[in-house]
Protein backbone atom coordinates (compact mmCIF):
# COMPACT_ATOMS: atom_id res chain seq x y z
CA UNK A 1 0.00 0.00 0.00
CA UNK A 2 1.47 3.39 -1.00
CA UNK A 3 1.08 6.17 1.53
CA UNK A 4 0.66 9.76 0.31
CA UNK A 5 3.74 11.93 0.38
CA UNK A 6 3.55 15.51 1.69
CA UNK A 7 4.26 17.75 -1.28
CA UNK A 8 5.10 21.44 -1.32
CA UNK A 9 3.76 23.14 -4.44
CA UNK A 10 6.87 25.32 -4.54
CA UNK A 11 9.12 22.28 -4.95
CA UNK A 12 10.50 21.61 -8.43
CA UNK A 13 9.66 17.98 -9.34
CA UNK A 14 11.06 18.13 -12.88
CA UNK A 15 14.33 19.63 -14.11
CA UNK A 16 15.28 19.10 -17.75
CA UNK A 17 17.80 20.91 -19.99
CA UNK A 18 17.76 23.97 -17.76
CA UNK A 19 13.95 24.10 -17.56
CA UNK A 20 12.13 23.70 -14.24
CA UNK A 21 8.51 22.81 -13.53
CA UNK A 22 7.10 23.26 -10.02
CA UNK A 23 4.30 21.09 -8.64
CA UNK A 24 1.81 23.92 -9.05
CA UNK A 25 2.85 24.33 -12.70
CA UNK A 26 2.82 20.57 -13.19
CA UNK A 27 -0.75 20.37 -11.87
CA UNK A 28 -2.01 23.29 -13.95
CA UNK A 29 -0.33 22.14 -17.16
CA UNK A 30 -1.65 18.60 -16.70
CA UNK A 31 -5.21 19.78 -16.12
CA UNK A 32 -5.13 22.20 -19.05
CA UNK A 33 -3.70 19.64 -21.46
CA UNK A 34 -6.18 17.01 -20.26
CA UNK A 35 -9.07 19.36 -20.98
CA UNK A 36 -7.77 20.07 -24.46
CA UNK A 37 -7.16 16.45 -25.43
CA UNK A 38 -10.55 15.25 -24.18
CA UNK A 39 -12.64 18.11 -25.56
CA UNK A 40 -10.83 18.90 -28.82
CA UNK A 41 -9.31 15.62 -30.00
CA UNK A 42 -11.80 13.22 -28.44
CA UNK A 43 -9.01 11.09 -26.97
CA UNK A 44 -10.50 8.55 -24.56
CA UNK A 45 -9.75 5.48 -22.42
CA UNK A 46 -8.39 2.54 -24.39
CA UNK A 47 -6.91 4.67 -27.18
CA UNK A 48 -3.19 4.34 -27.88
CA UNK A 49 -0.83 7.32 -28.13
CA UNK A 50 2.49 6.94 -29.94
CA UNK A 51 5.31 9.07 -28.51
CA UNK A 52 8.42 9.74 -30.58
CA UNK A 53 10.53 12.19 -28.61
CA UNK A 54 13.78 12.56 -26.76
CA UNK A 55 13.61 13.55 -23.10
CA UNK A 56 11.87 16.92 -22.79
CA UNK A 57 10.34 18.65 -19.81
CA UNK A 58 6.93 18.25 -21.51
CA UNK A 59 7.11 14.44 -21.57
CA UNK A 60 6.45 13.66 -17.85
CA UNK A 61 3.42 15.97 -18.01
CA UNK A 62 2.18 14.16 -21.11
CA UNK A 63 2.74 10.70 -19.59
CA UNK A 64 0.95 11.63 -16.37
CA UNK A 65 -2.20 12.93 -18.06
CA UNK A 66 -2.37 10.11 -20.63
CA UNK A 67 -2.15 7.49 -17.89
CA UNK A 68 -4.84 9.29 -15.89
CA UNK A 69 -7.13 9.19 -18.94
CA UNK A 70 -6.60 5.46 -19.39
CA UNK A 71 -4.80 6.08 -22.68
CA UNK A 72 -2.17 3.48 -23.56
CA UNK A 73 1.30 4.98 -23.93
CA UNK A 74 3.59 3.66 -26.64
CA UNK A 75 7.00 5.38 -26.57
CA UNK A 76 9.59 4.70 -29.26
CA UNK A 77 13.25 5.50 -29.71
CA UNK A 78 13.48 8.79 -31.69
CA UNK A 79 16.62 7.61 -33.52
CA UNK A 80 14.83 4.56 -34.95
CA UNK A 81 14.71 4.29 -38.74
CA UNK A 82 11.61 5.18 -40.73
CA UNK A 83 10.95 1.52 -41.48
CA UNK A 84 11.25 0.58 -37.80
CA UNK A 85 8.82 3.34 -36.84
CA UNK A 86 6.32 2.13 -39.45
CA UNK A 87 6.50 -1.36 -37.97
CA UNK A 88 5.97 -0.10 -34.41
CA UNK A 89 2.96 1.94 -35.52
CA UNK A 90 1.47 -1.21 -37.07
CA UNK A 91 2.02 -3.10 -33.80
CA UNK A 92 0.30 -0.60 -31.48
CA UNK A 93 -2.28 0.94 -33.87
CA UNK A 94 -2.29 4.46 -32.31
CA UNK A 95 -4.95 7.12 -32.92
CA UNK A 96 -2.67 10.05 -32.06
CA UNK A 97 1.06 10.76 -31.93
CA UNK A 98 3.25 13.14 -29.96
CA UNK A 99 6.57 13.97 -31.56
CA UNK A 100 9.03 16.83 -32.01
CA UNK A 101 9.93 18.98 -34.99
CA UNK A 102 12.93 16.72 -35.61
CA UNK A 103 11.04 13.38 -35.49
CA UNK A 104 7.56 14.12 -36.91
CA UNK A 105 8.63 13.44 -40.50
CA UNK A 106 9.03 9.74 -39.64
CA UNK A 107 5.34 9.35 -38.78
CA UNK A 108 2.28 8.59 -40.92
CA UNK A 109 -1.08 10.39 -40.61
CA UNK A 110 -3.20 9.53 -37.55
CA UNK A 111 -6.90 9.84 -36.74
CA UNK A 112 -6.31 12.61 -34.18
CA UNK A 113 -3.20 14.07 -35.88
CA UNK A 114 0.37 14.48 -34.61
CA UNK A 115 1.07 17.06 -31.90
CA UNK A 116 4.56 18.55 -31.63
CA UNK A 117 5.82 18.75 -28.06
CA UNK A 118 8.31 21.53 -28.89
CA UNK A 119 5.76 23.75 -30.64
CA UNK A 120 3.99 26.97 -29.55
CA UNK A 121 0.70 25.09 -30.08
CA UNK A 122 1.58 22.57 -27.38
CA UNK A 123 2.65 25.34 -25.01
CA UNK A 124 -0.70 27.06 -25.51
CA UNK A 125 -2.52 23.81 -24.70
CA UNK A 126 -0.77 23.65 -21.31
CA UNK A 127 -1.80 27.17 -20.27
CA UNK A 128 -5.38 27.20 -21.55
CA UNK A 129 -8.22 27.34 -18.98
CA UNK A 130 -8.89 23.89 -17.53
CA UNK A 131 -12.44 22.56 -17.70
CA UNK A 132 -14.00 20.38 -15.03
CA UNK A 133 -14.29 16.91 -16.54
CA UNK A 134 -15.65 13.62 -15.25
CA UNK A 135 -12.98 11.42 -13.73
CA UNK A 136 -11.91 8.43 -15.79
CA UNK A 137 -11.98 5.15 -13.88
CA UNK A 138 -8.73 3.27 -14.42
CA UNK A 139 -8.16 -0.15 -12.85
CA UNK A 140 -4.91 -1.95 -12.10
CA UNK A 141 -5.57 -4.52 -14.80
CA UNK A 142 -5.99 -1.87 -17.52
CA UNK A 143 -3.27 -1.64 -20.12
CA UNK A 144 -0.91 1.28 -19.44
CA UNK A 145 1.86 0.99 -22.00
CA UNK A 146 3.23 -0.90 -24.97
CA UNK A 147 7.01 -1.11 -24.88
CA UNK A 148 9.32 -2.59 -27.50
CA UNK A 149 12.16 -5.06 -27.47
CA UNK A 150 14.28 -6.46 -30.28
CA UNK A 151 14.15 -9.84 -28.58
CA UNK A 152 16.57 -12.51 -29.75
CA UNK A 153 15.39 -13.07 -33.32
CA UNK A 154 13.21 -11.43 -35.94
CA UNK A 155 11.58 -8.01 -35.89
CA UNK A 156 10.98 -5.74 -32.91
CA UNK A 157 8.30 -7.11 -30.59
CA UNK A 158 5.78 -5.32 -28.39
CA UNK A 159 5.41 -6.00 -24.65
CA UNK A 160 2.43 -4.76 -22.65
CA UNK A 161 2.50 -3.22 -19.18
CA UNK A 162 -0.54 -2.77 -16.96
CA UNK A 163 -1.14 -0.04 -14.41
CA UNK A 164 -0.42 -2.65 -11.76
CA UNK A 165 3.04 -3.18 -13.28
CA UNK A 166 3.77 0.55 -13.07
CA UNK A 167 2.44 0.75 -9.50
CA UNK A 168 4.80 -2.05 -8.52
CA UNK A 169 7.76 -0.08 -9.87
CA UNK A 170 6.68 3.02 -7.95
CA UNK A 171 6.14 0.95 -4.79
CA UNK A 172 9.72 -0.35 -4.98
CA UNK A 173 11.02 3.22 -5.32
CA UNK A 174 8.93 4.27 -2.35
CA UNK A 175 10.15 1.37 -0.20
CA UNK A 176 13.81 2.01 -1.07
CA UNK A 177 13.86 5.79 -0.76
CA UNK A 178 16.03 7.25 1.96
CA UNK A 179 14.42 9.80 4.26
CA UNK A 180 16.17 13.16 4.22
CA UNK A 181 15.36 16.74 5.15
CA UNK A 182 15.70 18.05 1.59
CA UNK A 183 13.59 16.56 -1.24
CA UNK A 184 14.65 13.21 -2.66
CA UNK A 185 16.13 13.41 -6.14
CA UNK A 186 16.26 10.93 -8.98
CA UNK A 187 18.31 11.28 -12.16
CA UNK A 188 16.97 9.83 -15.42
CA UNK A 189 18.91 9.72 -18.68
CA UNK A 190 17.65 8.54 -22.06
CA UNK A 191 20.45 6.08 -22.80
CA UNK A 192 18.16 4.17 -25.17
CA UNK A 193 16.47 7.26 -26.56
CA UNK A 194 12.88 7.23 -25.31
CA UNK A 195 11.85 8.89 -22.00
CA UNK A 196 11.35 6.74 -18.90
CA UNK A 197 7.82 5.72 -17.86
CA UNK A 198 8.73 5.83 -14.18
CA UNK A 199 9.01 9.63 -14.07
CA UNK A 200 5.31 10.45 -13.44
CA UNK A 201 5.12 8.01 -10.53
CA UNK A 202 8.26 9.41 -8.93
CA UNK A 203 6.83 12.94 -9.17
CA UNK A 204 3.66 11.75 -7.47
CA UNK A 205 5.73 10.39 -4.57
CA UNK A 206 7.33 13.77 -3.94
CA UNK A 207 10.68 13.15 -5.65
CA UNK A 208 12.47 15.88 -7.53
CA UNK A 209 13.24 14.33 -10.90
CA UNK A 210 16.15 15.42 -13.09
CA UNK A 211 15.56 14.28 -16.67
CA UNK A 212 18.64 14.38 -18.88
CA UNK A 213 19.28 13.76 -22.57
CA UNK A 214 22.31 11.62 -23.38
CA UNK A 215 24.24 14.28 -25.28
CA UNK A 216 27.60 15.90 -24.60
CA UNK A 217 25.93 19.19 -23.63
CA UNK A 218 23.43 17.43 -21.38
CA UNK A 219 26.17 15.43 -19.68
CA UNK A 220 28.02 18.66 -18.96
CA UNK A 221 25.09 20.51 -17.37
CA UNK A 222 23.99 17.41 -15.46
CA UNK A 223 27.48 17.17 -13.98
CA UNK A 224 27.38 20.82 -12.99
CA UNK A 225 23.89 20.41 -11.53
CA UNK A 226 24.84 17.35 -9.49
CA UNK A 227 27.96 19.06 -8.15
CA UNK A 228 25.92 22.12 -7.25
CA UNK A 229 23.35 20.04 -5.36
CA UNK A 230 26.06 18.43 -3.26
CA UNK A 231 25.44 14.78 -4.18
Amino acid sequence: MLSPSPISFSVVPIFCSGQRVSYSEFTHKTQSLTSYLRSVTGLSKGDTAFILSQNLVQVPILYFLLLSLGVVISPANPISTDSDISWLVRLCNPVIAFATSSTAHKLPTFQFKTILLDSPEFDSMTISPAQKLDRVEVSQSDLAAIMYSSGTTGKVKGATLTHQNLMAVVAVSCANRMRRESPDMLLYTDVEGEPDLGVPGECDLGFEVVVAMATATAKRWVGEFVMGMGF
